[in-house]
């Protein structure tokens, strides 16, 4: 049925519309395996990625826990030599108070006896001296 020139092929419509709902449809179903596969690549990737930045992590956190050992094991032997130098201080303060008494004369002591001594210079100087002026 040829009709007027204004008449419209339903039947080519709808084969033109089909094959453009498959070329889509199939397009769609492309794009969506693409992202399907590309989202497991993704994963496994950043599953890697994650693994590799945990692992990078945990060697810095074991590195960091050497050092603050060797920090800390340094510290115990400065300490442990400190005390050594303590002990000896200890030693020598005691054997010091101990020999206190016999090392260290009183101020008192010290000035009675210093007194006594430079009169009897005085003494000796002045009978040196009434010598020297009778012989003279």
């Amino acid at each position: 049925m040829m009709g007027s020139p204004l008449a419209i092929d339903w039947a080519a419509v709808l084969g033109v519309a089909t094959l453009i709902c498959t070329i889509i449809g199939g397009m769609l179903t492309l794009v969506y395996r693409l992202i399907v596969v590309n989202q497991g690549k993704t994963a496994a990737l950043f599953d890697a990625r994650v693994e590799a930045a945990v692992q990078a992590f945990e060697a810095a956190l074991r590195a960091r826990d050497e050092l603050e050992r060797e920090r800390i094991d340094g510290y115990k032997q400065d300490v442990a030599a400190l005390r050594k130098r303590q002990d000896l201080l200890e030693r020598e303060l005691r054997s010091m108070v101990k020999d206190l008494s016999r090392n260290y004369v009183p101020r008192e002591d010290f000035l009675k006896r210093d007194t006594a001594l430079e009169l009897k210079l005085d003494r000796l100087g002045e009978r040196l001296v009434n010598i020297v002026t009778r012989e003279g």
